[in-house]
């Protein structure tokens, strides 16, 4: 039963929510790397980690069952979005350089990723060592563009060639931990009533079939209603009951939003109203993402610091050499990179290639994380989500400091 307290502590954390969806904590002079944590939510994602069991223990571990409608929500808003972003038309005018660089530096991280931390979980002892490595290998595939736009926006760095790229990157490094996910999500943990009486192309197919379905009542009931207030109903209807759809027939809930956002912008005259509608209230979901990831998110023992370590070392060389390697085989226009300083002052050189510019991670790898802890459980989901939650903080401060140490040279 829940005690007062962790009632009073879940208040506290909807206020911090509503404030950061308000925007009212928008500090000016502090430091690049704080500035990225408020702009970002990383913050809040502290101040989750503070209140849950893994701190002060204000929300007891009897009380995080109840997070899970709002698991469901924050993570089918991730995939939704993902999936808005798919039409076929605008998808036909990205470079095939940015697809095949795009793949090859994700491929790169999520492969050296999975396989280091396979042979970590094997040693430590875990059962479900191929799972728990695959998962966490796409979380680290996956990029934040938010992040780097708060990045190239503090950091004063103007757009460029290679910032286009990051961007499109970035963007395109989420699609595919998605949907690789799902793909082998259906493939490795299928529904067990269903396994032993459908073949594993059929049980790909299935969430396939089930988000076209979804996306046609989504569209139904999108037609017949566009006010605000109904369309808060709808989508979070809608959302906590593919969620519920997902775990029932043990799909990761992220594909078959995904594959729901890819049916409705190109089949639904009112898709680009959903997007628009999503987009305007995702921080209070993001930040919501995060609370709950730092809530949940608990040591997994002794060896977390050594995982941790070999995580951020591993995910930034992979990030770094995907990206020059990228650059060597599909060499970006002889553009400059536009540096300001101070309000007036500017410095023009040639441009370069930075790496670093991928480091940062956020929505997209959480919401993996999470989704594994609340599908599969176990100790794999307690590894994934154990090392994700204080990797994405790594990253975000590592790349500010990095950003702002580039922007006054």
């Amino acid at each position: 039963s829940w005690s007062m307290h962790s009632v009073y502590a879940l208040l506290l954390v909807a206020a911090l929510v509503v404030l950061a969806g308000l925007h009212l904590f928008r500090p000016s002079k502090l430091p690049l790397w704080l500035r990225m944590g408020f702009s970002g939510g990383l913050a809040y994602l502290l101040v989750g980690i503070l209140l849950g069991p893994a701190g002060l223990g204000l929300i007891g571990r009897d009380s995080l069952a109840l997070l899970d409608p709002v698991l469901n929500l924050a993570i089918g808003w991730v995939g939704l979005v993902l999936g808005l972003q798919l039409k076929l038309r605008d998808v036909r005018r990205i470079p095939a350089a940015d697809w095949s660089g795009s793949l090859l530096q994700f491929l790169l991280c999520s492969l050296v990723l999975g396989g280091v931390f396979y042979v970590f979980f094997r040693l430590a002892g875990l059962e479900d060592a191929a799972p728990a490595a695959a998962s966490l290998g796409l979380a680290a595939g996956a990029t934040s563009p938010t992040l780097i736009g708060l990045l190239v926006q503090d950091a004063g760095l103007r757009r460029s060639a290679w910032l286009r790229r990051a961007l499109m990157y970035s963007n395109l490094d989420g699609i595919y931990a998605v949907v690789l996910l799902g793909a082998a999500w259906a493939l490795a943990h299928p529904n067990p009533r269903l396994a032993a009486q459908l073949p594993a192309v059929l049980q790909l197919i299935l969430p396939l079939s089930l988000g076209i379905l979804l996306g046609w009542i989504f569209h139904f009931f999108l037609a017949r209603g566009m006010e605000a207030s109904r369309m808060v109903v709808l989508v979070v209807g809608v959302l906590i009951f593919c969620g519920g759809v997902a775990a029932v027939m043990r799909i990761s809930p992220l594909f078959l939003n995904l594959v729901v956002g890819v049916w409705l912008i190109n089949q639904s005259s009112h898709a680009n109203h959903l997007y628009r509608f999503l987009v305007i209230y995702e921080q209070p979901l993001f930040l919501g993402l995060i609370l709950a990831a730092g809530l949940l998110w608990e040591p997994v023992g002794w060896m977390l610091a050594p995982a941790l370590l070999c995580y951020v070392a591993f995910r930034a060389a992979g990030k770094f050499f995907g990206w020059r390697l990228c650059d060597r085989i599909w060499p970006l226009p002889g553009e400059t990179d536009i540096v300001s300083r101070g309000e007036t002052a500017e410095e023009t050189r040639p441009a370069r290639s930075p790496g670093w510019i991928l480091l940062p991670q956020g929505g997209v790898a959480l919401a993996i994380a999470l989704s594994h802890l609340q599908l599969l459980g176990g100790p794999g989901g307690r590894w994934v989500l154990g090392i994700t939650v204080p990797g994405v903080l790594v990253f975000a401060i590592l790349s500010a400091v990095v950003a702002e140490g580039r922007a006054k040279c």
